[in-house]
């Protein structure tokens, strides 16, 4: 598997953990969104940048416990 595709694969886990609000559920869905974006974040410096904020958001939205949405 290439590189983009991993990225990709991690960032569409993430997508799935968040609207699914893992995040929100309990202390091991927490930790399971929060190792997703580790396991994306350690190709940070071939991400775009549109996946860089992505990643971001999701960041915010566990350290806030906010609930996933997508914002047209």
């Amino acid at each position: 598997m290439n590189v983009r595709m991993k990225i990709q694969t991690r960032l569409d886990t993430l997508e799935t953990q968040l609207k699914a609000g893992e995040h929100l559920r309990s202390a091991e869905g927490v930790i399971a969104v929060l190792t997703t974006i580790a396991s994306v974040s350690r190709f940070w410096r071939v991400m775009t940048d549109e996946e860089r904020d992505f990643v971001n958001a999701a960041k915010v939205a566990v350290e806030d416990q906010l609930p996933w949405r997508k914002v047209h």
